[in-house]
């Protein structure tokens, strides 16, 4: 059969192309789908561990809150007892201020432990029914801060947590609000032991977002379960509080596995969703802790291979289209076509295997068409695509700094490796940043427990103690120069040469440059930045230290002067005991001057204590010779006494006569005996007659209830019992109502007896209207008592 040229082309040609041509395409899409699958794979499991990782920071920065309180909390006990549960409600009450996220916060002790005082809070908010320590805050759905008075505990979650020695994370939970909550407990360490713990309750409603991002893909699922396999997100869809089980057998067994291992990933038919899905599953948490709380994710395999797909039916339609065009142009094309199209199928073969090194095109081509330029675009891409593999080898080796240009502003790859690297960057700044503070958490705590035991050594010896602690402390914060203050009782407490005796705080401690100083120097409070500091009581900081501001190390002139001052007074209970100056090169942070405020209450608490200590051994001596004294005049004394009772023998007997007389008078007239105190000893029956009065009521009682009548006259009463005991003797004239009838009396006070023989007040009174007839007998009675006063 002969056929035309065209025929042949048509036969070999095209039957040649043909069958080249649907082998590229679909190797091609072969190729393309697999590549688009373990991208889509990647890019899944770099959004699951991003989400998971910022999830487990949430959550960790939650656990690491309740062990710090647990912390604070345990270093009240530095405090006096009466003092410690209000300041450990005061901690509580802060920290549930400070985080709107904190639901809940309490802290319970063991009986007897944070302090001695159960006793003493049997019922209240600050103790349980035996006394032991409970207080918690709550927040109300307003954002209102409350006591609980009413508090309670969960004593099995409590005895777990302390026998646990370690955090003990509850399974979140909805509250009453719907809100999605989680409780942390800490133990608290008192030397060592477990004497009660602490407790957070956080609204976490906000990792609800991560997992929602994580379930936009379409018919994703995203939870969080716990040891046991149950799930705490997803109450929109039906699984919240089930085990993961719901999904598949295999799930639930990989839920409970315990391991460490960064991502969990494997491929499983789900059978809540009734998909054959991707599953990936990542620990939150590192350690044998007692939470091993992972997150699940579930992604069907139809949108794992969606975009592959897509790309699989493009290719073959364009496949079919190129087809059917070369199909009706090969007639019409020569035999020059041939070999470009040889060439460029080979080119895309090359780069479907993954080589991007395309060689130039023939420059030799007389005519330039489609084919040439479609060798140059492919170079282009080869180019793009070798700069984007190189970015991201960068990239993973840390060099976040490589620089990568966009091809055009199409470049939807540029874009999406552009914004993953500023994604990266803000990471490490912000990892860089934590890691910053942590460092100086770290550096507040180590050094406040490594001075903890620098300021028990010498703690006998003010002035070795001072410097002691002063050298330790200029070599732990790299300072020049520093000073020490101290506030002395009484001058013999501390033996130096250089105590000016009219100073209220001695320099006991001077260093610079590593050394010792000696200076004679003291402060007064008011005078001076020292005085300032120390009359105000708070931190002086002067960044920019004037040139006539004096150094405590002036003979050292060819050191460069320190410009930065930092003046803290060491305080007790707002009680100034001390000061302490440094002079620094460097600007004092802010984690310095927290670190040295809070070491100078702890100094001046040593202060106190040694004070008090050097107080009570002066006072022992003190007593020592006094002792000494008192049996030498205990011989004196002896001989003093037996003259002092011959003479109360003689004393007795004029009393007698004394009471003998008033006995008589107590027959006849009107009388009455008053303690100086004004309550009545004795009266006459003739006087609670006319005053009438009970006897038996009224011994004992003040004798003005009898005299006055209302607040007038008793306090013109007073006033005259008082001129009677100063003067001895005094009348008074006095008018009652007894009966229904007015009397009125003459009243003469006499102060009878000497101060060793019980002094009284004799009281005769007569009634006016008989005056006539008693005053003889009244004058001659009253002759009668002045010569017993004068034997006295």
């Amino acid at each position: 059969m002969k056929l035309s040229i065209n025929g042949k082309m048509l036969a070999y040609v095209l039957s040649t192309s043909l069958v080249i041509y649907i082998g590229a395409i679909s190797y091609i899409s072969y190729r393309l789908k697999s590549v688009s699958a373990e991208k889509a794979e990647q890019l899944l499991t770099s959004q699951v561990v991003n989400y998971s990782n910022q999830i487990g920071g949430i959550l960790g920065v939650y656990f690491n809150s309740s062990k710090i309180l647990a912390t604070t909390v345990a270093g009240t006990t530095i405090l006096e007892e009466s003092k410690r549960r209000e300041e450990i409600a005061i901690i509580l009450k802060n920290i549930i201020e400070e985080e709107e996220s904190i639901m809940e916060v309490y802290a319970k002790f063991e009986h007897n432990t944070i302090d001695n005082l159960d006793s003493l809070y049997i019922g209240t908010h600050y103790g349980d029914t035996n006394g032991s320590f409970l207080c918690k805050y709550k927040r109300t759905t307003d954002n209102e801060i409350f006591l609980d008075t009413a508090a309670s505990y969960d004593k099995m979650v409590y005895d777990f947590c302390k026998g646990y020695k370690d955090l003990t994370a509850l399974n979140p939970a909805l509250s009453a609000d719907s809100s999605l909550r989680t409780e942390a407990m800490f133990p608290v360490f008192i030397n060592g032991e477990v004497i009660g713990v602490v407790s957070l309750v956080f609204n976490i409603d906000n990792v609800n977002s991560y997992l929602n991002q994580l379930e936009s893909n379409e018919g994703s699922l995203a939870t969080v379960c716990f040891t046991q396999g149950y799930s705490w997100s997803g109450e929109h869809k039906g699984y919240y509080g089930q085990t993961v089980g719901v999904f598949g057998e295999k799930v639930l067994e990989q839920a409970a596995v315990d391991t460490t291992e960064r991502l969990q990933k494997f491929w499983d038919f789900n059978t809540y969703t009734q998909e054959y899905s991707l599953f990936f599953m990542k620990r939150l948490f590192r350690g044998n802790e007692n939470r091993n709380w992972k997150i699940m994710v579930s992604i069907p395999e139809k949108y794992v291979y969606k975009t592959a797909q897509k790309t699989l039916y493009v290719t073959i339609l364009i496949g079919f289209i190129g087809l059917v065009l070369m199909s009706i142009f090969i007639f019409f094309v020569s035999k020059i076509i041939t070999v470009p199209m040889v060439r460029t199928t080979r080119r895309l073969h090359d780069m479907a295997q993954g080589k991007l090194d395309i060689a130039d095109r023939n420059k030799n081509a007389l005519i330039e068409d489609e084919m040439t330029d479609m060798l140059d675009s492919m170079k282009d891409l080869a180019v793009s695509l070798r700069s984007a593999s190189e970015f991201a080898n960068e990239i993973g080796k840390g060099n976040l700094e490589s620089e990568y240009k966009l091809i055009s502003h199409e470049d939807i790859l540029g874009r999406s490796l552009l914004s993953m690297q500023n994604s990266l960057k803000k990471s490490k700044e912000e990892e860089a940043k934590k890691k910053i503070e942590d460092e100086k958490r770290n550096w507040v705590t180590q050094g406040l427990a490594t001075f903890g035991e620098i300021v028990r050594e010498n703690n006998d010896n003010m002035e070795k103690f001072c410097n002691n602690v002063l050298g330790k402390l200029l070599k732990y914060i790299n300072v020049a120069q520093g000073a020490m203050y101290v506030k002395v009782q009484d001058d013999d407490l501390v033996h130096s040469e250089i105590i000016n005796k009219d100073s209220e705080f001695k320099l006991l401690a001077v260093h610079a440059y590593g050394k010792v100083v000696m200076l004679n120097e003291s402060a007064i409070a008011g005078k001076e930045l020292v005085g300032r500091a120390i009359e105000e009581n708070r931190i002086i900081h002067i960044a920019d230290l004037p040139d006539s501001y004096a150094l405590l190390s002036p003979g050292m002139k060819g050191q460069k002067r320190p410009n930065n001052l930092l003046i803290a007074p060491m305080s007790l209970n707002n009680e100034p005991y001390g000061v302490l100056e440094l002079l620094s090169y460097e600007k004092f942070e802010e984690h310095h001057i927290d670190f040295i405020e809070k070491l100078s209450e702890n100094i001046a608490s040593v202060i106190a204590s040694v004070n008090v200590n050097l107080k009570t051994a002066s006072l022992l001596e003190q007593s020592q010779m006094q002792a000494d004294e008192l049996a030498q005049h205990e011989e004196e004394m002896r001989q003093n006494l037996e003259e002092m009772q011959a003479t109360q023998e003689e004393s007795q007997k004029r009393e007698a006569n004394l009471t003998a007389h008033i006995t008589a008078l107590y027959h006849n007239l009107i009388c009455a005996q008053i303690g100086l105190n004004g309550r009545v000893i004795e009266v006459s029956p003739l006087l609670a007659a006319r005053y009438n009065v009970s006897i038996e009521g009224i011994v004992g009682k003040h004798f003005d209830s009898i005299v006055t009548q209302d607040e007038k006259t008793r306090g013109e009463f007073a006033d005259f019992w008082n001129k009677l005991l100063s003067e001895g003797k005094a009348e008074h004239m006095n008018t009652i109502e007894v009966r229904g009838r007015k009397l009125t009396f003459k009243e003469l006070y006499v102060k009878i007896g000497k101060e060793s023989t019980s002094p009284k007040i004799l009281m005769i009174a007569e009634e006016k209207t008989k005056e006539a007839e008693l005053r003889e007998k009244f004058e001659t009675e009253l002759e009668a008592l002045k010569n017993e006063k004068s034997d006295d």
